[in-house]
């Protein structure tokens, strides 16, 4: 699933409706695997012709009603929702960083600038060749040197909860 949008409200307004429906999900298919197991053991213990199945009462969530959980979601193993969803936000620097001293900066720019000048290739060299003559971020450097074998649990994960992921 892909959502494009402009905006950071509407972007974490998607992802909290997303959290809903795989946590409703989730309970659904909880209380379907026990429904089944019960009917199970009524067949064996009762003959056909004397059994017969309940329809659960709809749930009905409000919006008001719910706190969605955000981040890591675990089904006995079987991830979001039982299917394993990984959801999460992508967004400018200026909204996903988590740098101290870049946080400090107040424009969109001035954002930019401050990270490329910790995590541009050309930075990195020059830090290699003469350790500690420049900054670099220390998240950065922690995502490249754990590498694409880097993995997140199946959930979902808002700008708030990535930031709070590192």
């Amino acid at each position: 699933l892909v959502y494009c949008t402009r905006t950071v409200p509407e972007m974490n307004s998607v992802m909290e409706e997303l959290a809903t429906v795989l946590n409703y999900r989730a309970e659904q298919l909880s209380a379907s695997e026990a429904l089944n197991e019960n009917n199970q053991q009524d067949e064996a213990n009762h003959s056909a012709e004397n059994t017969f199945r309940r329809k659960k009462p709809r749930k009905v969530y409000k919006k008001q009603d719910i706190n969605p959980p955000m981040g890591p979601i675990c089904n006995r193993g079987k991830g979001a929702g039982g299917s394993g969803v990984l959801a999460l936000c992508l967004s400018s620097r200026r909204n996903m960083c988590v740098h101290e001293r870049v946080l400090e900066e107040s424009d969109r720019e001035a954002v930019d600038a401050a990270c490329r000048s910790m995590t541009a290739s050309w930075v990195l060299e020059k830090v290699k060749q003469n350790p500690g003559s420049l900054e670099t971020c220390q998240y950065y450097d922690n995502f490249q040197s754990a590498g694409e074998a880097t993995t997140m649990p199946s959930g979902i994960y808002d700008l708030d909860q990535l930031k709070k992921w590192g």
